[in-house]
């Protein structure tokens, strides 16, 4: 056996071949991947940055991976939590790779994952504002899964939401 494997919490043991090959073949179609990582409220992945050290993942799990965790101090463990570009006009949620998620700028702020996050913004002198609270660089706050009104200061190119832990 060549390869590499992972048993997830779900009970899937994957080896061998990439995900995506075989998963619509099985007689008991499991969850799908973005599923399962909701569902299990999955706050960690352990993955390269196209998501291939475990399995070749389907599009849009893979797309939902990327767009929904970012990096963390540890080489390719990743974590709960959202980026964003902005600009003067505005801001747009990135996926890891910078490139953009959804229909261009947004006034909004979608949290997948209810947990306690950490703002990092660019320059760090920014400031975000969420639901009507002011927010600043390396500030911790307790979200829910749900939307965000979104307003950021003119100055800001970026901020990432992450993950406290």
């Amino acid at each position: 056996m060549t390869g590499s494997y992972v048993f997830r919490p779900d009970g899937y043991f994957l080896c061998c071949h990439p995900y995506a090959e075989f998963v619509d073949r099985l007689a008991i179609v499991p969850s799908t991947l973005r599923g399962s990582l909701v569902q299990r409220n999955t706050k960690f992945l352990v993955m390269d940055q196209k998501a291939y050290v475990f399995w070749l993942p389907k599009p849009e799990d893979l797309s939902f991976m990327l767009s929904h965790y970012v990096d963390s101090p540890y080489k390719k463990i990743y974590v709960a939590g959202v980026k964003y570009s902005c600009d003067a006009t505005g801001c747009m949620q990135v996926d890891f790779n910078g490139n953009p998620v959804g229909n261009g700028q947004t006034k909004t702020l979608a949290i997948t994952f209810e947990e306690k996050y950490t703002l990092t913004t660019s320059p760090p002198n920014g400031s975000v504002i969420i639901d009507n609270r002011f927010v600043q660089d390396g500030e911790t706050l307790n979200l829910k899964a749900k939307t965000y009104a979104l307003l950021v200061s003119q100055n800001l190119t970026g901020f990432t939401l992450r993950l406290a832990r």
